[in-house]
Formats: C-alpha cells, sequence, structure tokens
C-alpha cells in the first residue's frame, strides 16, 4: 500500500492477482523507487518496464510491474 498509494483492499486485489501492474506512467526514478521499496519483499519479483500508454515527444513513462517467486 505504502508503495501505490491505493486503499487496502485494492492491494488485497493486487496481490491475490499477481503478475499485476502497481503503477503505471511514472518518470523512471519514482518506477525505480517503487521497485527497490518492493524488491525488500523475499518472494517479490519486480520489473520496471516502458509504458504502453501514449508517449509524449522526449518524455518516456515507465510501469513497474510485480509477481511472486514460489518455490
Amino acid at each position: 500500500r505504502e508503495a501505490t498509494g491505493v486503499g487496502l483492499a485494492e492491494a488485497k486485489r493486487m496481490s491475490e492477482q499477481l503478475p499485476c501492474r502497481v503503477r503505471d506512467g511514472v518518470m523512471f526514478d519514482r518506477a525505480a523507487g517503487i521497485a527497490r521499496q518492493l524488491r525488500k519483499v523475499p518472494e517479490a519479483v519486480v520489473a520496471v518496464l516502458p509504458t504502453e500508454q501514449e508517449r509524449l515527444p522526449f518524455v518516456t513513462r515507465y510501469e513497474v510491474v510485480a509477481t511472486c517467486n514460489v518455490w
């Protein structure tokens, strides 16, 4: 919840529907910060990818995607 800014119910839904997009359309520094927070969870697998949203000229937005590594 801290990394995404969503409520408890939405955070629970996201964790039950992994893999999921945690944040979308953010600048790289913000996306990397969110990824660092999520990587504190030992089972988390997090990726920062260019977003599929409409791109603004000279600005690339990123998305943070998370899943759970279960062995």
